[in-house]
């Protein structure tokens, strides 16, 4: 937990120093790719706020899809566990070897 504790801490050193960093540099700048540029200008804190900010509800939700669907991955596997079980069970009490389950 200590070393968790710490990469948080530092994270959080950096961060706050890159975002100062950041709102320091204030100068108006527009975005151009290719032969297309953004109509307007902002300051360079404003555009990599706004990517981060892309990202990170990105990757949130990408997130989520994937969590989505690896519950419901172990829905499933716990549901043939379950049945798994319930039939090993059934063998135990019926007397059977495992003899008969690999006829």
């Amino acid at each position: 937990m200590k070393v968790i504790g710490s990469i948080f801490w530092i994270s959080l050193c950096v961060l706050a120093f890159l975002v100062a960093a950041i709102a320091v540099n204030q100068e108006k700048v527009s975005l151009s790719f290719l032969y297309w540029r953004t109509p307007f200008e902002l300051s360079l804190f404003w555009w990599l706020f706004g990517v981060f900010l892309a990202g990170a509800v990105y990757g949130s939700i990408f997130g989520f899809i994937r969590r989505l669907r690896q519950s419901s991955e172990i829905k499933r596997l716990e549901k043939i566990i379950t049945q798994l079980k319930s039939k090993h069970s059934a063998l135990k009490t019926d007397g059977s070897g495992p003899e008969t389950l690999s006829s």
